[in-house]
């Protein structure tokens, strides 16, 4: 058990490095990329929930992203400089101010995620689609036995 415990730990390192070689090679961060995400994700849902304003308030896009309001309002600031993203004030309400992502934030987040799209089908056709099948149940598994111990551990703290 603790060989297997060392091994994944290990593994996971390896992933966290490849992690950090990829971000280099990218035009946006990890970060910046989710917040793109986030805001276009919640900019669908709320024209199809038919809501008059486009765009989503730092609180909408903090939930989306699980982050605290002042950790999405650095991104945020960080992201309005490179004009990745711009603030819209309502058009109802002048204390509301939505995000948006800017044109040349849409088109830089379409170019990482056309990348990132050829890297996995590269990767899926390498290990196969039936491995790549198994692993995504173990992953699934691995992430709710992990769930399931951090509850189990939050009884005894």
């Amino acid at each position: 058990m603790r060989e297997s415990a060392k091994d994944f730990i290990a593994i996971m390192n390896k992933f966290r490095l490849l992690g950090k070689k990829i971000n280099n090679s990218m035009e946006l961060s990890s970060a910046e990329f989710c917040v793109i995400l986030a805001i276009v994700e919640c900019t669908k849902r709320k024209q199809i929930e038919k809501e008059a304003e486009s765009g989503v308030t730092i609180s909408e896009m903090a939930a989306e992203m699980g982050s605290s309001m002042p950790a999405a309002s650095k991104l945020l600031r960080s992201m309005e400089e490179k004009e990745l993203v711009e603030r819209v004030e309502s058009k109802t309400d002048r204390r509301v101010t939505y995000i948006k992502v800017s044109p040349k934030g849409l088109e830089t987040f379409n170019m990482e995620k056309k990348k990132q799209k050829l890297i996995m089908e590269k990767i899926i056709c390498s290990m196969g689609e039936e491995n790549m099948k198994v692993l995504l149940t173990q992953l699934q598994n691995l992430y709710k036995y992990t769930l399931q111990e951090m509850e189990a551990q939050k009884k005894y703290d």
